[in-house]
């Protein structure tokens, strides 16, 4: 059996048993808690009657303390509680917006809340799949933007303020980004992870009835790469051709996309 196979069913077996085992061992505590407050209630005379419901009410209550105690210490549920996050995300919104079918402009307006001791930029990336180089400008003449390494198919860039800003400021963002298609090249489609801490995330859409086909597909997937999407639904078009989809505390690492059909040239 080749190494890689062997330790790819290791792992799933050991992330089998331990499943199994925590669950086991889950199940075991709420029933024996649930036996023994039947034993306890079935000496009292007069709460003889009531001992099965009281009994299910405390391993019920059991099962809830052990869910929370496993949520507040386990390292699955905790592993971004600790991490020293620059700062959280008040509002996101995603704005992609066709003039024509080779020009688009994409605008990301953010309100952020700092939550270090200082802070002077902003990090974020984008993935334009276009024929054309893209063009960005802030609404705030004071910041520079700078564009850094590329990943994969994403291009870093950072914003520079101007300015320091202290724990518990404000900072409003307003980015636009001039997109140029002219070989039609672009994916029909909009996305949003959730790399920071994020109240409220809005993606929308506006897209004349010439520029596109039907409806839109809501898709959540746990990562960038998923093919498998964890949850989706359609979205129709407003009489403007809008589609304005909010969601509220998204959770981490979930990437959230809005994608459409275009007309076949």
């Amino acid at each position: 059996m080749p190494g890689s196979i062997k330790k790819i069913l290791e792992s799933v077996l050991s992330k089998g048993i331990y499943d199994i085992i925590k669950y086991l061992i889950f199940i075991v505590i709420t029933g024996i808690t649930g036996l023994a407050m039947h034993i306890v209630v079935s000496s009292v005379d007069y709460l003889i009657p009531y001992s099965i419901i009281i009994a299910i009410i405390a391993a019920a209550a059991m099962g809830l303390l052990g869910l929370f105690a496993y949520k507040q210490y386990s390292p699955i549920y905790n592993v971004y509680t600790k991490t020293d996050f620059k700062y959280i995300f008040l509002e996101k919104e995603c704005f992609y917006e066709y003039i024509d079918m080779h020009h688009i402009i994409y605008q990301k307006q953010i309100k952020l809340k700092v939550l270090c001791k200082s802070i002077d930029r902003y990090y974020d990336k984008y993935n334009w799949t276009g024929s054309d180089k893209t063009k960005i400008n802030s609404a705030d003449k004071d910041h520079i933007i700078i564009l850094t390494t590329k990943r994969d198919s994403f291009q870093q860039f950072e914003v520079h303020f101007g300015k320091i800003y202290k724990k518990g400021d404000i900072i409003n963002l307003h980015l636009t980004f001039e997109l140029q298609d002219n070989e039609n090249k672009a994916n029909p489609v909009i996305s949003s992870t959730i790399v920071e801490p994020t109240k409220l995330l809005r993606l929308k859409i506006k897209i004349s009835e010439n520029y596109r086909k039907g409806s839109a597909n809501a898709e959540i997937f746990p990562i960038i790469d998923s093919r498998i999407a964890l949850d989706k639904c359609e979205k129709s078009f407003d009489n403007n051709g809008v589609i304005n989809w909010e969601i509220s505390n998204p959770p981490m690492l979930l990437v959230y996309s809005l994608r459409w059909n275009v007309p076949k040239s």
